[in-house]
């Protein structure tokens, strides 16, 4: 990986490290024309992201998504406010100058929320609760969660762990916040996954990743999307990445969560039971796009047990239902990408996975 440190503002679904969240919307930000460029093998394409020196960046991202169940509403609960991630568009500010160096800025309404990386310093920023947390980067590479705003650290993700699994090619040239670039397909071979497709859009003088969407199972139109709008390679400030807590702001240290999983966001509590140093790894079953991630027993009791963590649930108490599995009842959320299954023991399955495919695992682990 060409990224010294990956770390992440999650959006919390209950469900532990399990964050992908897709969206069912196509994407407005890719422009109907079709650029000309040099003609590359989708292999040769696929060598030249991986090996790219990452450019410093200056742009806007937008993020297009709709993972809500259809008729589930988080108004209410402690999740409201994280409505908009997880159905609607939003933009983020991004700049990057090296794999060190690096900020995030989302704005909503009168208040901002900010992460500011440099070196092995890091800060969340919190506006409107006036609340900054420092994060203890780890001092090993890569041992935390990818930013979910940067299509070049997701794609990096992609790639990774799916590549492997798909069929990789070439779709049309396109042009992504005004930049021609190229379209790496990644099309799955594995029949139990809710995804068919991921779209890697790659400029085509630098091989930076300038955005990624997803296709769902089923579907013929891209159904995620997070594209910069507008972006530029070009070096930003030095004091873009500097932060210092205002006088008044309440300040709190957060360590990273196990390896894997990413930092809770500002103003978002950790479920009930859950460390934010916890050393306990979310085991996996299978692989690819079919990868499923598996909780500790008593995981759901946790997750529903007091406090805001009780609205974690809610995914699963309005949009749930019921399966049997070795003759054991078993909760079961499906979203547009992302399934879930909640076993008899609080155990929670989930992935971008169809039913079967948690059903056969659930069995794999005799449904405890």
């Amino acid at each position: 990986m060409r990224y010294g440190k990956y770390f992440g503002l999650a959006v919390p679904l209950g469900i532990g490290a399990v964050s992908l969240a897709f969206a069912a919307t196509t994407p407005s930000l890719v422009s109907a024309q079709t650029p000309s460029l040099p003609s590359v093998t989708a292999s040769q394409l696929l060598g030249d992201v991986l090996g790219a020196v990452p450019q410093p960046v200056t742009g806007t991202v937008q993020e297009i998504s709709q993972i809500l169940p259809s008729g589930v509403s988080l108004g209410g609960s402690s999740l409201s406010s994280l409505s908009q991630f997880l159905s609607g568009t939003n933009s983020f500010n991004v700049w990057r100058a090296s794999s060190s160096e690096y900020r995030v800025q989302y704005q909503g309404g009168q208040s901002e929320q900010d992460l500011y990386v440099s070196g092995k310093s890091a800060w969340l920023w919190d506006s409107a609760t006036q609340k900054a947390t420092q994060l203890n980067l780890p001092s090993s590479p890569g041992t935390t969660g990818a930013l979910g705003a940067d299509p070049q650290m997701v794609a990096d993700q992609f790639i990774q762990n799916l590549a492997p699994y798909g069929r990789v090619s070439l779709g049309a040239n396109t042009f992504v916040g005004g930049i021609a670039s190229y379209d790496l397909k990644i099309q799955s071979l594995q029949s139990g996954s809710t995804v068919s497709q991921v779209n890697i859009y790659v400029d085509s003088q630098y091989n930076q990743v300038l955005g990624v969407d997803a296709v769902a199972s089923g579907s013929s139109s891209p159904s995620f999307s997070l594209e910069y709008s507008k972006v530029a390679f070009t070096a930003p400030s030095s004091s873009v990445f500097q932060f210092t807590p205002p006088s008044g702001a309440t300040v709190k240290s957060l360590t990273p969560m196990n390896s894997g999983s990413a930092f809770m966001p500002s103003g978002h509590n950790a479920p009930s039971g859950v460390s934010g140093s916890t050393k306990t790894a979310m085991a996996t079953l299978g692989a690819g796009f079919e990868k499923v991630f598996v909780s500790q027993p008593g995981a759901f009791a946790k997750l529903t047990s007091s406090g805001s963590a009780k609205s974690y649930s809610q995914l699963l108490t309005e949009a749930e239902q019921q399966v049997t599995v070795l003759g054991q009842t078993d909760q079961y959320l499906s979203t547009p990408f992302l399934d879930a299954l909640v076993l008899p023991d609080g155990k929670i399955l989930a992935g971008t996975v169809k039913l079967s495919v948690l059903e056969a695992d659930a069995t794999l682990l005799g449904n405890a």
